[in-house]
């Protein structure tokens, strides 16, 4: 849905706090061949062209009046969904860091087209093309922090998949602590065991099939359709399919710390961060020039010692050099067009 969002709707305070840029991230290859196919169900393709698609007889005809193979204009190798990824945006970002640790943001700036207008790109965790991410740790918790997941089918002979997963998000982790799990037979009677701590689950050959899972010691069980994938190594790549929820933790490059991203805006806009003196718990963000032309004005001429001496210089006279900071011209594909 959020494809056919826009980033400000009318009169709206807020911008979206994700957007799917149409963003060339390049092909994946099998050989020689372009793999367009992957994580997407059905055929959702984005592309532009001159002319209206319906007019073309066949792709060759495209092909012939110069639309391009493999690139986003192509009628039959356009991009797939799974193609874009996500482009997260700044002043949400930053309004979340400060919330999160129990601060307010007090700024014109902040409220600046320049601000909210800004997203970041680039930052994924996968090197992959296609939208995926890759699993950098695995998280430890306690008890009342994880959910089982009941992974296998009911039929004869089938081997059974008892699964700790982060309580409410499907994704598999280990427990700080063991276990006690049960699953109901088709037969009267229950099966129980229990998870080692550390481990990220059990694997049973249920000979007499299983009806369902239930808690043991107020351990959840969780729906199958629940579990975002099976669990893996630290260093495996898991892409995203079509109705999966993003958690966008998983997303972003695990060496990106938050004071990096901070750090980053203020020296690109010349921020400053300064507590407000008159309410506890709220920073003030402003570019240094617009604070420093601003607040309150002072005569300090009654200060003056007149039987000193004293002169006027401008303060430029005391700056050695000064350095212009711009943002470097991109060489993309679509600029050089």
């Amino acid at each position: 849905a959020s494809f056919n969002d826009t980033n400000f709707n009318v009169d709206g305070e807020y911008p979206a706090p994700y957007i799917y840029p149409v963003v060339h991230n390049g092909y994946e290859y099998s050989g020689d061949t372009v793999t367009f196919s992957g994580a997407t169900s059905g055929s959702t393709r984005f592309y532009t062209s001159t002319s209206p698609i319906f007019a073309y007889a066949t792709p060759q005809d495209a092909w012939d009046d110069g639309v391009q193979q493999y690139h986003i204009n192509s009628p039959t190798q356009g991009l797939l969904n799974n193609q874009l990824k996500p482009a997260l945006n700044i002043y949400s970002l930053i309004q979340l860091i400060f919330k999160t640790y129990g601060y307010k943001i007090k700024s014109d700036f902040m409220n600046t087209p320049w601000m909210k207008t800004l997203y970041m790109y680039g930052y994924f965790s996968s090197e992959l093309t296609k939208f995926s991410y890759k699993i950098n740790n695995i998280q430890e918790l306690p008890l009342e922090g994880v959910e089982l997941i009941y992974y296998g089918n009911s039929s004869n002979n089938s081997l059974l998949d008892v699964i700790v997963c982060k309580l409410g998000t499907g994704i598999p982790c280990y427990c700080l602590d063991d276990i006690d799990y049960g699953f109901a037979n088709m037969f009267p009677y229950s099966e129980y065991g229990t998870i080692p701590a550390g481990t990220s689950g059990v694997t049973i050959n249920a000979v007499y099939g299983f009806d369902f899972g239930f808690p043991v010691n107020g351990v959840p069980v969780a729906d199958i359709s629940t579990l975002k994938y099976p669990p893996a190594a630290v260093g495996t790549v898991i892409p995203y399919v079509d109705g999966n929820f993003v958690d966008f933790s998983l997303v972003i490059d695990q060496n990106i710390k938050q004071i990096d991203l901070l750090s980053s805006i203020a020296k690109k806009f010349n921020l400053i961060f300064v507590p407000d003196p008159e309410v506890p718990n709220q920073l003030i963000i402003e570019p240094f020039d617009f604070y420093m032309g601003t607040g309150e004005i002072y005569d300090w001429t009654d200060k003056l010692s007149w039987d000193k001496g004293w002169t006027v210089e401008p303060a430029l006279n005391y700056v050695e050099s000064s350095l212009l900071l711009t943002d470097t011209e991109d060489g993309d594909e679509g600029n050089r067009e």
